[in-house]
């Protein structure tokens, strides 16, 4: 045996096999090739980059590392030395994007691998400073193995993960795609995505939310809008007919594809157009070149249901005991829309302007209607005086402009000609005085 080796060795990597078998009971094949693969790299204290589908595991890169330093720690003398250090009380720090990523990540570690984490949330920090315990000397003490820290910048409550896994009543989550981010509930066993992702990797990060549990069928559905898959069979068009090579839409960047200012001139994902496009089978584009049926999946996609006549099968999906279904959602009636304020033209007016004039208008005709029926109503003895009165010889005079102007001067006019007055009846004395008084009544200046 050598004096010292190194974790990527074939001995490190069986010691690291070994120890993951012996102390997670629910790994007992061992950890996956792509984490043989990248732990011994990270127990080497190698820098190292790793992207891996939904549910790889990548989540045991965090914690194994921690699990093997504190059991060769633990027992020095059953294991050779190894070329880096081994620490009695080691830690592992981690950048998530989201707070429920964070929670979630602790939370999986402490089930599976027995390990204590913290995640750095406002939250927890609050909940930590209730029952008087100083977080920071608790972290800087080595006592929690793992330390979650995100940006506190997600607005997805932690609450909605632990609901899904606990509450029976919780049937549903609508959430944005910050509940893709590596977030597992295992009782989630459909994920409906409303529209398509920007990109394909993003609609497979998404339906990987379902499905957790492989003790159970879970089903991913894409509601696709008739634009986005016309769009999609467009594009297959113009690449199968060599107007667009499918290397120049993959070259773009997906800074470039996000940061077109409109989705009609946006290109499409070319693994997207490969996906809306496909006719023989949804699952077999993506992984294999065997439909559905030919590689006996238990729950056929689509495609291979329509093209082999199968119905939706109950015995898969069976359905909820309780029959009770939630009411039809009502939406109010449309209501015309409102003309806004920067249509209206200048000379509009609007609604409590229109009330306020009519009633301006009607209150300026009550007035005038009155003045001229107390100018030219006269009583039947006040006709009977005028007719017995004789004519007067007055001097020429000339009337004052004020005079002329108001209605007495109308009145002085009328007793100074009788002889119109006595040949004409009642009638056609107010007739001809009932016009002029309103005539005048409406150009009548106001008295200074």
């Amino acid at each position: 045996m050598p004096s010292e080796i190194t974790f990527h060795s074939e001995l490190g990597t069986n010691i690291i096999n070994s120890i993951v078998k012996s102390h997670v009971p629910s790994w007992s094949e061992g950890l996956r090739p792509f984490q043989l693969t990248c732990i011994p790299k990270i127990l080497d204290c190698e820098d190292l980059f790793a992207i891996e589908k939904t549910g790889g595991g990548k989540s045991a890169l965090f914690g194994i590392p921690i699990l093997v330093h504190h059991e060769i720690s633990g027992n020095p003398t059953l294991y050779p030395k190894f070329s880096v250090r081994i620490r009695e009380r080691a830690v592992g720090i981690v950048i998530t994007p989201t707070k429920g990523l964070a929670n979630d990540i602790v939370k999986q570690l402490r089930i599976q691998l027995g390990t204590k984490g913290f995640a750095y949330t406002h939250e927890n920090i609050t909940a930590q400073q209730k029952i008087s315990v100083n977080i920071v000397k608790e972290i800087i003490s080595c006592h929690y193995s793992v330390i979650c820290v995100d940006p506190e910048h997600s607005q997805e409550r932690e609450w909605t993960i632990d609901l899904l896994d606990s509450d029976p009543f919780c049937q549903a989550a609508i959430a944005t795609k910050a509940l893709s981010l590596g977030v597992h509930a295992k009782s989630v066993t459909d994920s409906v995505s409303v529209g398509g992702s920007d990109t394909q990797d993003e609609s497979e990060q998404s339906g990987g939310r379902a499905g957790r549990d492989e003790s159970v069928i879970a089903r991913r559905i894409i509601l696709a809008t008739a634009t986005e898959l016309s769009k999609a069979n467009k594009t297959a068009k113009c690449i199968a007919a060599g107007k667009v090579s499918v290397s120049a839409i993959a070259r773009l960047k997906p800074s470039e594809l996000l940061s077109s200012k409109s989705k009609k001139t946006r290109p499409l994902d070319p693994a997207k157009v490969v996906y809306y496009v496909e006719t023989f089978c949804c699952v077999a584009c993506e992984i294999s070149q065997l439909d559905c049926i030919q590689a006996e999946r238990h729950a056929p996609c689509d495609l291979c249901c329509s093209r082999y006549h199968i119905p939706d099968n109950p015995r898969q999906f069976p359905p909820y005991t309780d029959e009770t279904v939630l009411p039809l959602l009502l939406l109010p009636p449309a209501t015309a829309k409102r003309k806004s304020r920067k249509n209206l033209k200048a000379d509009d007016m609007r609604k409590k302007e229109m009330v306020a004039v009519k009633e301006a208008l009607s209150s300026r005709h009550k007035t005038i209607a009155k003045k001229s029926k107390k100018a030219t109503s006269l009583s039947s003895d006040e006709l009977s005086e005028i007719s017995d009165i004789e004519p007067l010889s007055l001097p020429p005079a000339v009337p004052s402009k004020r005079a002329r102007n108001t209605k007495k001067a109308t009145r002085t006019a009328a007793i100074s000609e009788p002889e119109s007055l006595q040949s004409s009846d009642s009638d056609s004395l107010s007739r001809p005085t009932k016009r002029p008084a309103l005539k005048s009544a409406e150009n009548e200046p106001q008295a200074p």
